[in-house]
């Protein structure tokens, strides 16, 4: 999701039908939509996750944030497993890994790391 591929404004902002087309077509669920805000649950591609998407400013200076989501905001299938973890390591996408890692366990960088290892090394 990077909105600036579609965008040819070098600022790097969109305008509010810019933005609003952009949630709608990437919004999963939860989409909602206020004078200043838009917000909504997509699936990150460069995370390899599931995020909170929100759209904010005004006129045409909109901004977009994403924020992880805690385990208990997950529905389901949004939740982090150790085998998700362990293929997005196997890719090549260590990194990745290991923040999804620290996402679903709550530990700091080198324990998530030493998770990563653990995982690869069983997998």
């Amino acid at each position: 999701m990077n909105p600036d591929e579609e965008d040819d404004d070098e600022d790097g902002y969109l305008t509010r039908d810019e933005a609003l087309q952009f949630a709608k077509e990437n919004a999963i669920r939860d989409l909602l939509i206020s004078g200043t805000r838009i917000t909504y649950i997509c699936y990150e591609k460069t995370f390899d996750d599931y995020c909170r998407a929100e759209i904010t400013g005004e006129a045409d200076q909109w901004t977009i944030t994403l924020t992880a989501l805690a385990n208990e905001q997950r529905l389901a299938d949004e939740r982090i497993t150790d085998e998700k973890i362990r293929l997005v390591a196997a890719s090549g996408r260590i990194i990745g890994a290991i923040r999804l890692y620290r996402l679903k366990y709550g530990v700091g960088l080198l324990e998530g790391k030493q998770g990563v290892e653990s995982l690869l090394r069983k997998g």
